[in-house]
């Protein structure tokens, strides 16, 4: 594909069908793949040196490999996501404008991009835990403003995320883009959600992919989705977080 409008236009058929499977659900917002096709994906990867450096090593075109339907390298062990892997998240998560929303694991910006599009007004916070890719998330939200001639509200930390991020809570929703080991206390992230707020994250459940569990804050049980394949979640203790201004 050479385009971001041939990627979406590839998910739209994709999309319908994947719902149906991994959410017995038809599909009724058609605001998440609106959304995806104005957020460029290249645009996230284009100054990323280890997307560029994957691509040259494999003999790819930088821009026709950032409209494949697949995670991609962008250093650090950490991947932009899959496409449809993000198509699926927004969808269960129900985003409406206005929303405040945290993300774990900022990456290269592209997910909480989508995100952002969906919630506007509204406010999203990420949080990502390697200073460098932190760095770049904003670069790249910022050439999206710029090219899209908007203003995101938009907060960036460096830190932590497993516990979430109180000093901006309460959310209407927390997702993970790494995933959690099966024996995850979720407690604190539910704890920052207001009343009718929820939960995304994949688990691990021993081979490097698992499902998604969707928590609601008053919920005894989490919904289980589908298989997916994440890097892990990476926790650094107790160490403080930083606000990147």
């Amino acid at each position: 594909m050479l385009s971001n409008d041939e990627l979406i236009d590839y998910l739209e058929d994709l999309y319908i069908e994947k719902n149906l499977e991994v959410t017995g659900k038809s599909l009724s917002n058609k605001r998440v793949l609106e959304a995806m096709r104005r957020v460029d994906r290249f645009l996230f990867l284009e100054d990323c040196k280890g997307f560029l450096e994957y691509a040259e090593g494999n003999l790819y075109a930088p821009k026709e490999l950032a409209y494949t339907n697949q995670p991609l390298p962008i250093g650090f062990g950490q991947t932009c996501s899959q496409p449809e892997t993000v198509a699926i998240m927004n969808f269960l998560l129900e985003l409406e404008k206005e929303m405040n929303v945290l993300e774990v694991g900022s990456g290269c910006g592209y997910h909480i991009a989508t995100v952002l599009e969906l919630i506007h007004p509204g406010l999203g916070v990420t949080i990502e835990i390697i200073p460098e890719l932190s760095e770049l998330g904003k670069r790249n939200i910022q050439k999206l403003e710029e090219k899209v001639g908007k203003k995101y509200m938009i907060e960036f930390v460096v830190g932590d995320g497993s516990k979430g991020y109180q000093k901006l809570a309460p959310y209407d929703r927390i997702y993970f883009t790494a995933s959690a080991p099966k024996s995850f206390d979720c407690s604190s992230l539910l704890n920052q959600l207001k009343p009718n707020g929820k939960l995304l994250y994949p688990v691990d459940v021993g081979d490097g992919s698992g499902p998604l569990y969707l928590w609601k804050k008053y919920g005894d049980i989490p919904e289980v989705y589908g298989s997916f394949r994440f890097v892990p979640l990476r926790s650094m203790g107790n160490k403080g977080n930083t606000q990147i201004k």
